[in-house]
C-alpha cells in the first residue's frame, strides 16, 4: 500500500524535475525569439534596403555613398538573415522548444495526479520512466 509519504517524496522528485525543464523551456523560448527575429528584421531590412536603393534610382545611391555601398549594405543584410535562419534551423531551436514543452506537460500531469488524487505510485514511476527515457535531456 502506498503512503503519503512515498507520494510526497516522489512528488518533491517531479517538482524538481519540472524545475530544471522550465529553465530550459525559459532558455529556449529566449533562443527561438532571438533567431526568429533577428532573422526577420535582417530579412526586411535587406528588402527595404533593395527597394529604396530600386525605387530612388541613381539619386539615392550618389546620397548613400554610390551604387557599390548601397548593394553591399543590402548584401550584407541579406547574409545576416541567411546565417540567422541556417543556425536557427541547424541548432533545431523549434524542435528542442517542442520537445521541452511535452516533458514539462507530461510532468505537469503526473505532478497534478500526485496532488489531486491517491494514483498508484508504481503505476506514476512507470509512467515518469517512461518520462525520463523520452526527455532525460532536458531534466538535466
Amino acid at each position: 500500500m502506498d503512503t503519503p509519504m512515498q507520494r510526497d517524496g516522489f512528488l518533491k522528485i517531479v517538482e524538481e524535475d519540472m524545475r530544471k525543464v522550465e529553465r530550459r523551456l525559459k532558455t529556449y523560448r529566449r533562443q527561438n525569439s532571438y533567431l526568429v527575429m533577428g532573422g526577420l528584421i535582417a530579412s526586411t531590412l535587406a528588402t527595404l534596403l533593395a527597394g529604396g536603393m530600386a525605387a530612388g534610382g541613381p539619386g539615392l545611391a550618389n546620397q548613400i555613398g554610390g551604387w557599390r555601398l548601397g548593394c553591399t549594405i543590402v548584401a550584407v543584410a541579406a547574409a545576416m538573415a541567411a546565417v540567422v535562419s541556417g543556425l536557427h534551423d541547424r541548432l533545431k531551436i523549434g524542435d528542442q522548444l517542442a520537445n521541452a514543452m511535452a516533458c514539462a506537460a507530461q510532468l505537469g500531469a503526473l505532478k497534478f495526479s500526485l496532488q489531486v488524487s491517491n494514483p498508484d505510485i508504481k503505476g506514476c514511476e512507470e509512467y515518469y520512466k517512461t518520462i525520463i527515457e523520452k526527455h532525460r535531456y532536458y531534466m538535466m
